[in-house]
């Protein structure tokens, strides 16, 4: 959530359908493709066109990990969702791509993980494919 937290406008290519994450835990900067819906819902939303993307009166400029955490456990009770954290979404981006037969090397290099055994704490396997593995045997 850190890089995601840190984002600027000024790493928004809504024209090449990018986002720059330059604050990475790894140090490496890192383009990832956004996905074309999401562009257009970014193009219609009213971003701010310098500075941050989630700015906060903090030091940072940004808002904080606990501050979108409150944020997001308010929103979930609100709407009555159970079992939502910071990292549910990376989870089920992980384990939706793999469930599609996504390449794991492509999984890792949207999520930024730089080791298999990094991502693999994040994909979980559904009963449903743990059925389809055992009915391709013979």
């Amino acid at each position: 959530m850190g890089e995601a937290l840190q984002l600027r406008a000024e790493n928004l290519n809504l024209n090449e359908q990018v986002i720059t994450l330059t604050h990475t835990k790894t140090g490496r900067t890192r383009e990832i493709e956004l996905h074309p819906e999401l562009v257009t819902i970014l193009s219609e939303a009213e971003l701010p066109s310098a500075g941050h993307l989630f700015p906060s009166s903090r030091q940072a400029g940004y808002l904080s990990r606990q501050g979108l955490a409150k944020e997001l456990k308010e929103v979930c009770e609100a709407l009555e969702l159970r079992g939502v954290g910071t990292h549910s979404f990376r989870r089920s981006l992980a384990t939706s791509l793999h469930g599609k037969g996504i390449p794991i090397k492509t999984i890792a290099a949207i999520t930024g993980h730089e080791s298999l055994n990094e991502l693999s704490r994040y994909l979980e396997v559904t009963p449903q494919q743990r059925r389809a593995a055992i009915l391709t045997l013979r």
